[in-house]
């Protein structure tokens, strides 16, 4: 009798382990990717509109067991950046003022190369 109710709690708790394990890889699918958008840049006296592409979506989220707070945890990575290049865009009115602008090229839902940059 008693090894019976052992048995059952043993087989709930390995049920909810895989229960949520497969929560977890389910949500491994990720939409990361450029997307155009149109932006009004507001430092020219007459407000230009530019379509720019812009990293869009959403990325994979994972669950794994925290020890230390003996519990699981949800993470999520961000859809961002991996690389760019850069374009000067001059107002087309008569400051002429001058604007530089990084531009997408790639998007990832790895960790953002933007890192490098800021030493």
């Amino acid at each position: 009798m008693m090894t019976s109710i052992i048995f059952t709690l043993l087989f709930i708790l390995f049920i909810d382990i895989q229960l949520k394990m497969a929560y977890a890889h389910g949500n491994s699918h990720h939409i990361c990717k450029l997307e155009n958008r149109t932006i009004v840049f507001n430092v020219c006296k007459i407000r230009p509109r530019i379509t720019l592409p812009v990293c869009m979506g959403y990325c994979s989220s994972s669950t794994h067991w925290s020890f230390h707070s003996k519990r699981f945890v949800h993470s999520t990575t961000a859809c961002t950046v991996t690389d760019h290049r850069t374009e000067f865009f001059v107002c087309p009115d008569s400051t002429h003022t001058a604007i530089q602008l990084m531009i997408p090229v790639n998007c990832s839902c790895a960790k953002s190369a933007c890192r490098r940059y800021h030493r």
